[in-house]
């Protein structure tokens, strides 16, 4: 996946219903991570808070739950600042 999301960035899609899957490729590896979410704006807000980094922002407006989305994002990374 190459452009605009990037390789280090957490692509989130709608499984069904509630499910969410995140993929993203770090340093070559291939991470997945499946869980549960209210909707997509908060499955990202789920996301970056259990494994930080980044995520695809776009859209964060037309839903109710965006804001968080965007004051998440925002935030810097802790884990990153540390190493």
């Amino acid at each position: 996946m190459r452009g605009r999301l990037g390789y280090d960035k957490w692509y989130v899609v709608c499984v069904m219903g509630s499910d969410y899957m995140a993929q993203r490729t770090k340093d070559g590896k291939l991470e997945t991570v499946e869980f549960q979410s209210h909707c997509l704006a908060c499955a990202k807000v789920d996301i970056l808070a259990k494994c930080g980094g980044k995520v695809d922002l776009r859209g964060w407006h037309k839903s109710p739950c965006g804001l968080f989305l965007l004051a998440m994002a925002t935030l810097p990374d802790v884990g990153e600042e540390e190493e």
